[in-house]
């Protein structure tokens, strides 16, 4: 099952905006990493990151996780991402949580998972919340609550976080069948909207099998 974090590289940008000026400029980073110059982005960062910039040490261990530009490593990711977390660093805390989640490079363990997660989410972390969501429905480590992960679900989705959008419908469907359609509806469209793959397939077995037609699809 795939989680919430590990694709974010989407979300470089927002992660850029910790990065503090040096003899690199931000948009050369930037460029570097949008023209494929991996190992250039990386020695860019990397520089960041020993001088403690916790947005920059997220990134990196995001390029040793994913091997952009370095060779794979999940040990020195963790170190990284372990090193951003403590400074408060959101993104970091959700990475984190996930390695312990999926035990990747180290034990697996859902109560450290859920230790980041939490702390992340409750700082309004999209993609943390939405991962506690998942962690309160399947009962990872938790009580199996479908009213706290419907909860987390919708404080990611409302935040614009397909991911959560998507899995929202799906846990309203579970919990309250058609007489949540409208709602279900409304979140498999948001989410669909954002390219959505499965979001997408969903409206359209429901259109096929004539449940939603009764329904209008807004974004209210």
């Amino acid at each position: 099952m795939k989680k919430y974090g590990l694709r974010i590289f989407s979300l470089l940008a927002l992660l850029f905006t910790s990065v503090q000026s040096s003899a690199v400029s931000l948009e050369e980073a930037v460029a570097a990493y949008n023209e494929g110059r991996f190992g250039t982005a990386f020695s860019y960062f990397i520089k960041h990151a020993e001088l403690g910039d916790s947005g920059a040490q997220n990134i990196v261990g995001l390029f040793y996780n994913e091997g952009l530009g370095v060779t794979k490593n999940y040990h020195k990711s963790i170190f990284w991402y372990n090193k951003s977390a403590k400074q408060g660093n959101l993104s970091a805390q959700n990475n984190l949580a996930i390695m312990y989640q999926d035990g990747l490079g180290l034990s697996k363990s859902y109560k450290k998972a859920l230790y980041w997660y939490r702390k992340s989410a409750m700082k309004g972390f999209a993609q943390a919340q939405g991962n506690l969501g998942f962690m309160y429905e399947y009962g990872h480590g938790v009580n199996r609550s479908f009213k706290k992960a419907l909860y987390w679900y919708k404080k990611s989705a409302v935040k614009g976080f397909s991911g959560s959008q998507y899995r929202l419908a799906n846990l309203l469907v579970k919990v309250g069948g058609r007489k949540n359609m409208r709602q279900v509806v409304k979140w498999y469209e948001h989410a669909a909207n954002q390219g959505h793959k499965r979001a997408k397939r969903k409206l359209s077995e429901l259109y096929r099998n004539g449940v939603i037609q009764d329904f209008t699809i807004t974004s209210k």
